[in-house]
C-alpha cells in the first residue's frame, strides 16, 4: 500500500503537474512528472474509461501500478510529482509485464537514484 503522504488527490496538483511536466511513453503506461519543492516523491494514478468499462479491471489495474511504485519508492528521486497514465495495452497484462515495463520507464526518464 503506497502512504498517503506519497499521494496526489487534489485536482489542483494534478493540474500542476499537467502544466509543467516531463512526458515519457511505454507502451503500456504515460509518465508525466514536474518538481514539487518538497522533499517527498508524490504519485497520482488515472485509469480511464477508454481501458475498460468495468471498474474492476480499472481497479486492478490501479492496484498494480499502487504496488509496483510502493515497492520501488526508495529508488525513485525525491522532490517531484508522479502522474502515471494508463493505455490501453495495459489490460490483460502480467503484473511482471507491467513492472518491468515501468521500471524501463524512470530509468530512461532518470527519475531512478
Amino acid at each position: 500500500m503506497l502512504p498517503r503522504i506519497h499521494r496526489l488527490v487534489r485536482e489542483r496538483d494534478f493540474k500542476r503537474v499537467y502544466r509543467y511536466c516531463y512526458t515519457y511513453f511505454s507502451p503500456f503506461v504515460i509518465l508525466k512528472f514536474a518538481k514539487n519543492n518538497q522533499n517527498k516523491s508524490r504519485f497520482g494514478f488515472i485509469v480511464g474509461n477508454k481501458i475498460s468499462k468495468k471498474s474492476t479491471k480499472r481497479n486492478k489495474i490501479k492496484r498494480f501500478l499502487r504496488a509496483i511504485v510502493s515497492t520501488d519508492l526508495k529508488n525513485i528521486k525525491l522532490g517531484h510529482d508522479y502522474v502515471l497514465i494508463a493505455r490501453s495495452a495495459i489490460v490483460d497484462r502480467k503484473y511482471s509485464e507491467i513492472k518491468s515495463e515501468i521500471e524501463k520507464l524512470f530509468k530512461r526518464s532518470k527519475q531512478v537514484k
